[in-house]
């Protein structure tokens, strides 16, 4: 998938629909996963861990638009709904 179709992708978030959620963060991030289900791990005999660059992403949703209109630019809104999504580019069932 090359980067033009990707961005009409991702203006077509449904998360955006409405402006019931505004975007607060969004940044490709290094996270560390290790599977950490003692079964697997003995089975395997060994810690099982991978670095990868995900796409993160953190909504806010206010019940009351004028709360966010009135707090704009202030760092003590309190959302009633927070919202993170991770994305990987390598597995899109993640």
């Amino acid at each position: 998938m090359d980067g033009q179709n990707l961005n009409e992708i991702m203006k077509m978030d449904p998360s955006f629909r409405g402006g019931d959620y505004n975007k607060v963060f969004e940044r490709k991030c290094p996270i560390e996963m290790k599977i950490i289900e003692k079964s697997i791990i003995d089975m395997v005999g060994q810690q099982i861990s991978s670095q990868e660059n995900l796409q993160c992403k953190v909504m806010v949703k206010n019940q009351d638009k004028r709360d966010t209109e009135k707090n704009s630019g202030s760092s003590s809104i309190q959302p009633d709904i927070l919202r993170l999504e991770i994305m990987s580019d390598n597995d899109y069932f993640f």
